[in-house]
């Protein structure tokens, strides 16, 4: 589900006693399409933080109870831009835009004398939209607030909340934007440029009717007439095509309210049809009562609105609103009475990214790997057809050798020589010398042209198997932790959310990254076994915590994780090799497969291949291979991280 326009309404609400008049103390990023503001409530003396995110299936503003943490990875221009403009800035006022789900946060924000920023549209042509600079954002990591005179600057924060429209952007004062999370070019959308520089233009309004505007009696009339024309259509339908903020859920509520007073029950108070309902007056009192926060002249207010939730049999969150949800009751559910919409909204999208969270995490790092994946395989390409080229060189080679063997049959102006098999282009312009000279000039031009490819193919070949590896230990992460575990991996080996087609970065890690905990298993023999969980952490396993009389498994012919059985100098047992092995399986690319072979060797004879890739092994020597199902075992405890 998503917020409505009225859930909205009481999160504004809910903001103007615990945030607004504060001053924002931190800015929090907790993932690429999502930021945490942070600030400080003096009367209550508290730190409050509210999310705002313009995913596209969760886009929310609402206050948290618990307290978000920062995802890792780089600050981006934008959240850059925020620290600039918002840290230490008083949030001044919370609005709603009538009937939308769109909310706009104004701040204050003090910059010395002379200082102020100007930020202002500069006509930007549409062709430039893409490229165009950002405005400096400077570091102001240890920034102060200014002494002696200072301006005060206003900038507004808009968080639109429309499904896949959905996007954050921060404005000047002159109504301009600074940047956006989600930049629209013009190749998306002509009407609506979001781009650094370009006016901010509200998203066109809904052409509906406002219901604060009617009275009873006007009320009655329209809804009349719409029975008229279409007397078949369900009331709830009818609702939320007609009047703006009216979501599918609020008229179904709406709906279930009045055709439950009217004796109807179950899903026939939902489906209740319109030439079924003429009992205007009574639908138009529970539209008044429910959509008073929504008329634009009425500040709303916490005790204007009786959140509750409604849970399934595993209690879990069904769904949340800012009254009380009768409409579930068709279905043999109970509303729940909760203090809050934020805490409801905050418990509902906690549990849903915990199930859609985690496999959009998994898409983006695995996207990020694809890019330099293919880029890998086109430098590939190109190097093995240049390789193939360089074989036709030897034949220049000949061709040379044999104009010269043949000097004394050529004749002036002569255009071709054939001799040993071989069919030789001659330039009748040049002598046969100069001709053959030719030949031995493009030979060495190939040859030289040919200097370090099978290295650099070879260096290539290894980092596909680098890449390959990783995301077989993406696909088979467990956690949010396993996730951001990879992807800091990969941009530390230098493989960062580039884009295609841009260098990767060579500059070593300045910095040791702790390990993730190792996932660890004890087998009925009592044999503890060790597993990789990335291509670093697969090193760790094998040359860290494996020592040489143990045993090293790992499928054979496909990326998988490292597994190591610690034998102590004893002899392994069938049964902790088979387990052992069918966990190698499992944490492989053949997870899904019904057998998959599973090599086994001392570790004394498992060798790191030369290069910066790690996870890249050799082996001398094999004890021999089992061909196993995959499988994971319930007794895991993990052993902490180096």
């Amino acid at each position: 589900m998503t917020i409505d326009a009225l859930a909205l309404a009481a999160i504004r609400a809910e903001l103007d006693e615990m945030a607004q008049g504060c001053r924002i103390q931190k800015i929090i990023p907790t993932g690429p399409l999502s930021v945490v503001l942070e600030v400080y409530n003096s009367l209550k003396h508290q730190r409050v933080q509210f999310l705002m995110s313009a995913d596209a299936q969760n886009a929310r503003l609402h206050l948290l109870t618990e307290k978000a943490s920062q995802q890792p990875g780089e600050f981006t221009p934008f959240l850059l831009l925020l620290r600039k403009y918002l840290r230490y800035a008083i949030l001044t006022e919370v609005e709603q835009l009538p009937f939308e789900r769109i909310m706009l946060l104004t701040f204050e924000k003090k910059f010395p004398a002379g200082k102020k920023p100007h930020f202002e549209a500069t006509g930007q042509r549409p062709g430039l939209a893409e490229g165009h600079d950002l405005p400096d954002t400077g570091d102001d990591e240890d920034e102060e607030e200014p002494g002696g005179d200072f301006e005060i600057y206003r900038s507004k924060m808009v968080v639109e909340m429309m499904g896949r429209h959905s996007n954050i952007m921060l404005l000047s004062e002159e109504g301009v934007i600074m940047d956006a999370i989600k930049r629209v070019a013009p190749s998306k959308n002509r009407y609506r440029l979001i781009l650094p520089h370009q006016p901010y233009i509200a998203p066109p309004p809904q052409e509906k009717q406002a219901f604060h505007l009617e009275s009873p009696a006007s009320f009655s009339r329209k809804m009349s007439e719409l029975t008229e024309k279409q007397p078949e259509n369900s009331l709830w339908q009818t609702l939320v095509s007609t009047f703006s903020g009216v979501g599918p859920q609020l008229a179904r509520e709406l709906a279930y309210r009045v055709g439950a007073a009217k004796g109807l029950s179950g899903q026939a108070a939902l489906e209740v049809k319109l030439k079924e309902f003429q009992r205007w007056e009574a639908l138009y009192g529970e539209m008044r009562a429910l959509l008073k926060p929504l008329n634009p002249h009425v500040l709303p207010r916490r005790e204007d609105f009786e959140p509750s939730v409604v849970r399934d049999e595993d209690e879990e969150i069904l769904a949340f609103a800012p009254y009380r949800m009768e409409q579930f009751r068709a279905k043999g559910l109970e509303p729940e009475t909760v203090e809050t919409v934020s805490r409801a909204a905050e418990e509902f999208y906690g549990q849903t990214e915990a199930i859609g969270g985690q496999s959009q995490r998994k898409a983006q790092v695995a996207a990020q790997i694809e890019v330099h994946q293919d880029r890998l395989r086109r430098r590939a390409a190109s190097m093995e057809t240049s390789l193939k080229k360089a074989e036709s060189a030897e034949e220049l080679k000949r061709k040379g050798e044999a104009i010269y063997a043949h000097l004394w049959e050529l004749q002036p102006g002569q255009t071709e020589l054939k001799v040993d098999g071989l069919k030789i282009a001659l330039d009748p312009d040049r002598k046969p010398s100069e001709n053959a000279q030719a030949y031995f000039r493009e030979y060495d031009k190939a040859r030289q042209a040919m200097a370090g490819v099978p290295e650099l193919l070879e260096e290539a070949r290894y980092e596909l198997s680098y890449l390959d590896e990783m995301l077989t230990a993406l696909e088979n992460a467990e956690s949010f932790e396993d996730v951001t575990s990879i992807r800091a991996e990969l941009a530390e080996n230098g493989y960062g959310a580039s884009a295609p087609g841009e260098a990767r970065s060579k500059t070593p890690r300045v910095k040791k990254r702790k390990l993730p905990q190792t996932p660890t298993y004890v087998s009925p023999d009592g044999f503890t076994i060790y597993v990789g969980k990335s291509a670093l952490h697969n090193d760790f396993v094998t040359f860290e915590l494996g020592e040489k009389v143990d045993t090293w498994l790992h499928a054979r012919g496909m990326p998988g994780s490292h597994v190591i059985i610690k034998t102590g100098g004893r002899e392994v047992p069938e049964k902790t090799l088979e387990m052992a092995a069918g966990l190698a399986a499992y944490y492989s690319k053949g997870r899904t497969s019904t057998k998959v072979e599973v090599v086994y060797a001392p570790q004394r004879y498992i060798r790191k291949v030369k290069g910066p890739h790690p996870g890249l092994v050799t082996y001398s020597q094999e004890n021999g291979s089992i061909n196993i199902k995959p499988q994971s075992f319930n007794n895991r405890r993990d052993k902490k991280g180096s």
